[in-house]
């Protein structure tokens, strides 16, 4: 289904009073057109209507020109977080391709959060550049522990063993079989 068609979907559920259905369909839509910010304010407006003031502000708060109403659905969602900006960050969830608005609102907004991120963490650097840059490997080879190495060679001599007894039981039944037949 195309994204007009889609958007014609979530404008019927309003039309027809089903705001519930609608914020479902456009939190589909976030995730499928991750780059598209025109979606996170008409959801945020659906949250508005919905009475969730802190949740209208997480999807308006990447909006450059901010009615009093949307000012204050911000300031509700930045308040819900305690103004922490790596919560705010992570509640916020951009996935797109952050090169392709850097120089944006949105991107600059991204960029002022992370720089007022505390205790080192930095939710941009960690959960997002890596996605973007140059691939990084990220599996963590760990050497068996001596332990560990000694459990594993126990454990193939116990089915070999087990193999070299189950032969000598085999070839011990035929032999008794083919003699006291």
């Amino acid at each position: 289904m195309t994204l007009e068609r889609s958007l014609q979907n979530v404008q019927d559920d309003i039309d027809s009073g089903d705001l519930g259905k609608a914020r479902d369909r456009l939190h589909g839509l976030i995730g499928t057109y991750t780059i598209n910010l025109e979606l996170r304010p008409m959801l945020a407006e659906i949250y508005w209507q919905l009475q969730q003031p802190a949740m209208a502000g997480r999807y308006w708060y990447l909006e450059e020109n901010k009615t009093e109403q949307m000012e204050k659905a911000c300031a509700c969602f930045e308040k819900s977080f305690n103004h922490d900006a790596y919560s705010m960050l992570c509640a916020i969830n951009f996935k797109g391709n952050f090169e392709r608005i850097k120089d944006t609102y949105a991107g600059k907004r991204i960029l002022e959060l992370n720089a007022q991120t505390k205790d080192g963490k930095n939710w941009f650097e960690k959960k997002y550049l890596p996605r973007f840059s140059k691939p990084v490997d990220t599996r963590v080879v760990k050497k068996p522990t001596f332990s560990q190495r000694v459990r594993r060679i126990i454990l193939i001599l116990a089915v070999a063993l087990f193999i070299i007894c189950s032969c000598i039981g085999a070839f011990s039944i035929i032999y008794y079989l083919s003699h006291h037949g």
